[in-house]
């Protein structure tokens, strides 16, 4: 029997095989193979494909009670997460063209990640009010990926097409999460935000702040509101507004809330966030998303180019999709007959580095190519 299954990791395919007296070398597959794209489902037609001839192994008939060697696809993709992207498309976002490279980095993710999740998007702050603080909506509702995953697939493209392509606005970002919660919380099955910001929160009227909790103070704009400065520029007495206040405690009860409901929230820091990396850190942490083994608990981008943006999406969209833990939905009729290919390449049956079947429907992918799935 020969069985083949695409795997839901990231840049990566799966495939599970088995035929014959022996572990069949990645040689003996004559039929179709992994497709052009990371993560390409083949379906495969035991009828008519030469490598599922239907021949018994003693010779004999088809009802001799000795299983027949057939092709069977194994869905690795019980669980597909969502993925929903908070984008902030705030004034400051045109400088680098920032938005631009945002919107042209998550459509081409959408992309690659294809089938193997479903999508939607919001930003922020709303673009068809007037009001410069009024909370983000929704622009791409909740939708799967492509089938195969494909850069300019139809998803990819919607997302560009009803996304806004201009930024401008201010910064309400917890106002947004508390608005998009009750939706947030009604899909089925696991989400994950995914909030790309390049600054602080504001935007709350009730705010009140000294001059090192005012954003134009932090941000030394214009010149007289000093960091720290005895010139409180979030004074209205001052000439300023409360709405510059940062709103940090916003920030984080709005992604502990989502937290409580099992959505958990990753933090991109864009290009100027960096002085508001003390709040991006507790938002990742609170969040459920910190980086282990680092000082940086959310995906910080240093560069303006898509590169760098790039880079950080990968990461945190191999933490969503890529898993180690392949749960099939029949167990195999011999089980000594399995092999697993990861990108083509047989991984040895090997319970420190290679996999193990730890169940009858349960495969664990372990060592160096878990890690390399996870990465």
């Amino acid at each position: 029997m020969r069985v083949f299954a695409a795997a839901g990791v990231l840049f990566g395919l799966a495939i599970v095989a088995a035929c014959g007296e022996d572990r069949p070398p990645v040689s003996d597959f004559s039929g179709p193979g992994p497709g052009p794209n990371p993560g390409t489902v083949d379906t495969i037609d035991a009828s008519t494909d030469p490598a599922c001839t239907v021949v018994p192994p003693d010779g004999g008939s088809l009802d001799s009670g000795v299983a027949p060697c057939g092709c069977f696809e194994f869905p690795f993709l019980g669980d597909v997460p969502n993925i929903y992207f908070v984008l902030d498309r705030s004034g400051s976002m045109a400088v680098d063209s920032k938005w631009t490279t945002v919107r042209s980095v998550v459509s081409n993710m959408i992309g690659r990640i294809g089938v193997r999740a479903s999508f939607g998007a919001a930003s922020f702050p709303n673009a068809k009010s007037d009001n410069t603080c009024g909370a983000g909506v929704e622009q791409m509702s909740l939708r799967r990926g492509d089938n195969p995953p494909k850069l300019d697939g139809p998803v990819a493209k919607q997302f560009l097409s009803l996304v806004p392509t201009l930024p401008g606005g201010a910064t309400p970002t917890a106002a947004t999460l508390r608005a998009l919660t009750p939706k947030l919380t009604a899909f089925t099955g696991t989400t994950y935000v995914v909030l790309a910001t390049d600054g602080g929160p504001n935007c709350n009227s009730l705010a009140e702040c000294a001059s090192d909790q005012c954003i134009p103070n932090i941000e030394n704009d214009p010149a007289q509101c000093l960091p720290n400065g005895t010139f409180n520029c979030c004074l209205p007495k001052n000439g300023g507004d409360v709405n510059s206040c940062l709103d940090s405690d916003g920030l984080v009860k709005a992604v502990q809330a989502l937290k409580t409901k099992g959505i958990l929230t990753y933090v991109l820091g864009m290009p100027g966030s960096v002085a508001y990396s003390s709040l991006l850190n507790e938002v990742a942490t609170e969040g459920g998303t910190a980086r282990k083994n680092s000082t940086t608990k959310y995906y910080r981008v240093d560069g303006t180019g898509s590169g760098a943006l790039e880079s950080a999406l990968a990461a945190i969209a191999a933490q969503i999709t890529g898993s180690c833990t392949l749960r099939l939905s029949t167990p195999p009729v011999d089980a000594t007959l399995l092999n697993v290919y990861l990108d083509d390449v047989v991984l040895p049956a090997d319970e420190n580095e290679g996999w193990a079947l730890v169940d009858k429907t349960t495969i664990e992918v372990r060592g160096a190519a878990c890690k390399r799935i996870e990465s």
